[in-house]
């Protein structure tokens, strides 16, 4: 069969120069068996930390990290400081009403009501 180049000769096929197998399957190429030694010596990270993609998308996420952070801070301190104002202002009615009611036991003598109103 000729080339469509004219020679009468095939194109290299990329299967030239590796080793089969005994099962009839190619062996991996010496390309492929040393990427997994370069995965764990960090090159394939050092790689990823140098590309533009990696950098704007890092800082990115550090950004609003950062940013996120400071909002709940803020919002934690200020909803805490709500809380704890509407709490004092509803403290006081709820201990008058509870003094009232244990003024009136006392003087009704309504030790019942009395009893009932301190396990409470």
């Amino acid at each position: 069969m000729k080339s469509p180049g004219g020679e009468g000769h095939l194109p290299p096929s990329p299967c030239v120069g590796r080793a089969v197998q005994e099962n009839g399957a190619f062996a991996p190429s010496p390309r492929a068996r040393n990427s997994g030694r370069n995965l764990f010596e960090g090159r394939i990270v050092r790689v990823r930390a140098q590309s533009l993609r990696f950098k704007v998308t890092a800082g990115t996420v550090g950004i609003l990290t950062v940013a996120m952070s400071v909002v709940f801070a803020l919002e934690y301190h200020w909803f805490y400081r709500e809380i704890v104002q509407r709490l004092g202002l509803s403290a006081t009615p709820l201990s008058d009403v509870i003094e009232g009611r244990l003024k009136h036991a006392v003087q009704t003598r309504n030790l019942s009501e009395v009893d009932a109103i301190l396990r409470t």
